[in-house]
């Protein structure tokens, strides 16, 4: 995020695209759709030459962090079972 946030400041939409590519591909391996599709919409966006990210605030922000609270309950899913099965 914070490389988004950074290439966006700087209005470099190159930089922009890539790291939103980045973090669609990333998101897309761990599930996160709603994450994935923010950033395949970031990324056309740069692509085509935008260079104001509304989205980039709040929302986000939100998804982020609603991404990491799943993925942390589902770690703790996989390892609370593990455990369970060796002992």
């Amino acid at each position: 995020r914070d490389a988004l946030r950074s290439a966006a400041s700087s209005g470099d939409a190159d930089e922009i695209r890539r790291v939103a590519h980045t973090l669609k591909s990333t998101s897309a391996t761990v599930g996160a759709e709603a994450l994935r599709e923010l950033m395949a919409s970031i990324e056309h966006a740069a692509a085509a030459g935008e260079h104001r990210f509304p989205a980039l605030g709040d929302e986000l922000e939100n998804l982020i962090v609603h991404t990491t609270s799943e993925l942390s309950s589902t770690l703790d899913h996989i390892l609370t079972n593990e455990r369970r099965s060796e002992g």
